[in-house]
Parts: C-alpha cells; structure tokens; sequence
C-alpha cells in the first residue's frame, strides 16, 4: 500500500528528514494514506514552526503496514525509538487537526 510522509526539504527542494510532529502526548509521525487536506493543514503548522527548514515535501513509498512503516523508519532514521506513528484517520490527527483548523491553519 503507498503511504505519504512529510520530509524537510533542503535549499534544492529534496527531502531530507521526516517531519515529526510534538503533541501533549508525545511525538508523532502522522502516515497519509493519500495527499489531502489533513496534510495540508499539518504542512502549514509545521512549515510556521520550524526555523532554517526550505520547505516540505510530501514523500511517497509503498510499506505493507503502519507497523511495517515505522520498524523501517526506526532502522533508517535515528531517534525514532519514542516517536508513534498514526494514520491520518486516526482520532488523536483529527483532533489535532481541528485545533490547527480553529488557529487559522
């Protein structure tokens, strides 16, 4: 199944590293399951947030599962180990999102 991400991209316009995302519960790494408004939202707050980051792309790749995705994410990228990775469909993005929606994002 193809699943989107979204990378920092350097000065070039290329992905870089994942963008994770802090929430009261922790840091997540939301999976797209498709490019949509949630995505949208979410690349608007983080574009606002971090500081020295050209841009951010969305990034496509093809994992047999979520846990699938985060097992490779966790061999392929350090400091993984405590980040949750969460569907876009999951409640805790949808409410994540309306807040983000409510700020004006």
């Amino acid at each position: 199944m193809d699943y989107y991400f979204l990378f920092a991209a350097d000065k070039n316009g290329e992905a870089t590293s994942p963008i994770s995302w802090n929430t009261p519960s922790g840091k997540i790494i939301v999976v797209f399951q498709d490019e949509n408004e949630t995505m949208a939202v979410i690349a608007a707050y983080i574009a606002s947030q971090i500081r020295g980051v050209h841009g951010i792309n969305s990034v496509c790749w093809e994992f047999s599962s979520i846990e699938d995705v985060a097992w490779k994410f966790r061999q392929a990228f350090l400091n993984m180990e405590s980040v949750s990775f969460l569907l876009d469909s999951d409640p805790v993005v949808a409410q994540l999102v309306a807040g983000l929606r409510q700020s004006g994002y």
